[in-house]
């Protein structure tokens, strides 16, 4: 009997730490897999508080729309009467310039025109799908240059930010969010 008792011990012993192993295993390499992410993504641009910006001009179609926040509102720079809908521009625009992350980085490339950029004489650059300009309250100026559509992930885009010289891949979300018309932006009736 006493061998037996000694038997089971053993066997609950190795058990246990068996057990022990498989969840300290499986806790590194879940560890592991979300360091080599967050180590994979890069911060383009991080907008603490969105809601202190002033001001968004975005192009959309041949068009360059400016608002400006006034009590709060956004209005239409060109037609204040128009009433904007500014819960919607807060969390479904604004709220995506909080972090772009990206998941390539090209460092500083001689021709930016192969990526969707323009530079005029004066070295200001226009994103070939859409140039992004927002001031926030302090009157800090953030410029994002949204390129051409990558070629080999048509969900991606080329972005370039204030003076970084730097060109990144993102993910379609800024663009999305700022292809907006202001009929669309107007508050339903």
């Amino acid at each position: 009997m006493r061998k037996q008792k000694i038997q089971f011990i053993v066997l609950a012993v190795i058990l246990i730490v068996c057990i022990g192993g498989y969840f300290g295993i499986t806790s590194y390499y879940k560890n592991k897999e979300s360091n080599e992410k967050e180590a994979s993504t890069i911060k383009v641009l991080e907008i603490e508080n969105y809601k202190d910006l002033t001001k968004v001009s975005y192009n959309y179609e041949d068009a360059t729309i400016n608002l400006v926040k006034k009590d709060d509102k956004w209005k239409d720079e060109s037609d204040t009467s128009k009433n904007l809908d500014s819960n919607n521009i807060n969390s479904e625009m604004l709220s995506t310039l909080v972090e772009i992350d990206a998941s390539t980085k090209i460092d500083s490339p001689e021709d930016i025109s192969q990526y969707g950029f323009t530079k005029d004489s004066d070295g200001n650059i226009t994103g070939e799908t859409n140039s992004i300009t927002v001031t926030d309250n302090d009157g800090k100026v953030n410029k994002i240059y949204i390129g051409s559509t990558n070629p080999y992930d048509s969900t991606k885009y080329y972005m370039m930010v204030n003076d970084d010289t730097n060109v990144y891949v993102v993910d379609s979300t800024v663009n999305d969010a700022f292809s907006k018309d202001v009929e669309e932006l107007e508050e339903s009736r």
